[in-house]
C-alpha cells in the first residue's frame, strides 16, 4: 500500500490563500501629502481636503468643494541578524534540515500607493442655517491589489512594516454642523476587499487535479468624529472601529491508497487572519495664528484583540485523531502614541513648511518573542516633513506639495528560551524606513 499523503499536504498548502498585510498603512504614513508630513495629526484641521478619512465631522466645516490626489513610495530596511538558528528540531521555516546557523537578512519592505479624495460641503437651508458635508476617499497600490501568502509562527515576519495596504480601500463619510461655527459631528465607513473560498485536490495516479473557488467579500468598519472650534483653538476626536476578518477555507483531499483503486477522503480546514486593524481613539488640539498652526495629540490603539496572520491547518485522521499546525496564542498590549505637528508660512507668501513627530510603541511584549513566534516589531520614532506651494489663495486654494517621512526603529534585543527555536539564541532588531510622495488639492 502506498500513500500520497505527503504530496497531498504539499498540494493543499499550495492552494491556501490568505493575506500578508499588517496594520493599516494609511494610519501609519498618512493619507494625502499633508497627513504624511504632519504624521496624521489632522483630526482638528479645519481646512482639510482629506476630511472624509481623518475626521468626518470636518466635512461640514469646509467652505468649498475640493478634490485632492496623492502618490507615494516607501521602503523599510532591517538590520541583519547575526548567527541565528533558521531551522532546527521541530521548528523550521522551510525544508527539513536542522541545526542551521547563519546570518539572516530580512528583505526590504516596499510600499507604493495612490489615493484620491473628494469633499462636498453644502448648506441645509431652508431646513436650517447650518451646514453639512459629504466626502469620499479611495486608495490602493500601483501594481498588485493584494499579496497573498501565509507564514508559520517560526518565520520572521514584520508586524507593521511589511507590504502593507496592498488592497483597495474606500472611505465614505458625512458630517453636520450642530452648533453654528462651534460643534460638528460626523460618521462614515471604511471598506476593504477580502477573499474567501473553497479548494479541492485530487491526487489519483491517472488524473491528478486541483480546484479552488474564490469569492470576494466586502468588510467594513465605522469611523465617528467630533470637531469643536472656539476662536483660534480647535479640538478633534475620532473613534475608528477595528477590523479583523478571518479567512476560512475547507478542502477535501483524496489520498490514493493502492494502485489507483482505493482512496481515502481527507478533509482539511485552513484558517488565517486576513487583515488586522485595531480599534483606535484619536484626539488632537490645535492652535491657529496668522501664518501658522500647531497641533498636539495622541492615538490610543486597542491591540489586545489583534490576531497575527498565522496559517492554522486542521484535519482528522483515521481513528478520529486530530492533527494540526502549532499556532501559539499571543497576547498583545494596547499602545499610546503621542504626536505633534507644525505648519508655518514662509515670509507670509505662498510657500508653507510642514513637519511632525510621532512616537509609536510596539504592541508586542518582550515575553511574546521569547517563544516560537518571530513577529518583527519595535518602538519607532517617526519624523515627517513637507513643503507646499499654493496659488489662487482663497478659502480653498490650489496647492501642490512634496512630503515625506523617516522612521527609525529602536534596537530591540530578543532572547529565545528554547535553544532549538528559530531565531535562537537571539537577535537584535533594528531598522529604518522612508516614505516620499507628491500631492495636489484644488477647489471644484
Amino acid at each position: 500500500m502506498r500513500s500520497g499523503l505527503p504530496t497531498l499536504y504539499v498540494l493543499l498548502l499550495s492552494l491556501i490563500v490568505s493575506l500578508r498585510v499588517k496594520a493599516d498603512s494609511a494610519s501609519q504614513y498618512g493619507m494625502g501629502g499633508t497627513g504624511t508630513a504632519r504624521v496624521g495629526s489632522l483630526t482638528a484641521e479645519a481646512s482639510n481636503p482629506w476630511a472624509a478619512f481623518y475626521n468626518p465631522a470636518l466635512l461640514a466645516r469646509l467652505y468649498a468643494q475640493q478634490m485632492a490626489v496623492s502618490s507615494a513610495v516607501g521602503k523599510t530596511s532591517f538590520d541583519r541578524f547575526e548567527s541565528i538558528r533558521v531551522q532546527g528540531g521541530r521548528y523550521r521555516t522551510a525544508g527539513r534540515q536542522s541545526d542551521r546557523f547563519e546570518k539572516y537578512q530580512l528583505p526590504d519592505a516596499t510600499l507604493e500607493e495612490w489615493s484620491v479624495s473628494w469633499s462636498y460641503p453644502f448648506s441645509l437651508s431652508p431646513l436650517s442655517k447650518r451646514q453639512a458635508g459629504l466626502g469620499f476617499c479611495l486608495s490602493g497600490p500601483f501594481t498588485r491589489v493584494r499579496q497573498l501568502s501565509a507564514d508559520t509562527p517560526d518565520a520572521f515576519q514584520p508586524l507593521r512594516y511589511g507590504p502593507q495596504d496592498k488592497q483597495l480601500r474606500a472611505v465614505v463619510s458625512g458630517g453636520v454642523e450642530i452648533i453654528p461655527e462651534q460643534l460638528y459631528l460626523g460618521a462614515g465607513f471604511s471598506f476593504y476587499l477580502n477573499a474567501v473560498g473553497n479548494g479541492e485536490a485530487l491526487l489519483l495516479a491517472d488524473n491528478p487535479a486541483g480546484r479552488l473557488q474564490m469569492d470576494v467579500s466586502l468588510n467594513s468598519h465605522a469611523v465617528v468624529g467630533v470637531f469643536v472650534q472656539q476662536k483660534q483653538h480647535s479640538m478633534g476626536f475620532v473613534f475608528r472601529q477595528g477590523i479583523n476578518p478571518t479567512f476560512t477555507q475547507r478542502l477535501s483531499g483524496r489520498v490514493e491508497l493502492g494502485d489507483g483503486i482505493e482512496s481515502l477522503d481527507l478533509p482539511f480546514l485552513m484558517q488565517a487572519t486576513l487583515y488586522g486593524e485595531p480599534h483606535r481613539l484619536e484626539a488632537d488640539w490645535q492652535y491657529k495664528w496668522d501664518g501658522g498652526t500647531i497641533s498636539v495629540g495622541a492615538v490610543y490603539a486597542l491591540w489586545k484583540t489583534y490576531e497575527p496572520p498565522f496559517l492554522n491547518v486542521r484535519s482528522v485522521l483515521r481513528g478520529g485523531r486530530e492533527v494540526g499546525t502549532d499556532v501559539p496564542e499571543m497576547a498583545f498590549h494596547n499602545t499610546f502614541s503621542p504626536r505633534v505637528s507644525l505648519s508655518t508660512q514662509l515670509w507670509g507668501g505662498p510657500w508653507r513648511v510642514l513637519w511632525g513627530y510621532r512616537f509609536e510603541p510596539s504592541p508586542v511584549p518582550d515575553t511574546q518573542l521569547r517563544g516560537v513566534a518571530n513577529l518583527v516589531d519595535s518602538a519607532t520614532h517617526v519624523v515627517g516633513a513637507g513643503l507646499t506651494y499654493s496659488w489662487l489663495r482663497a478659502q480653498a486654494p490650489v496647492e501642490i506639495g512634496l512630503h515625506g517621512q523617516m522612521r527609525f526603529l529602536h534596537s530591540r534585543t530578543v532572547t529565545k528560551e528554547d535553544g532549538q527555536a528559530v531565531g535562537a539564541p537571539g537577535y537584535t532588531l533594528g531598522g529604518r524606513g522612508y516614505y516620499l510622495g507628491l500631492s495636489l488639492s484644488a477647489p471644484l
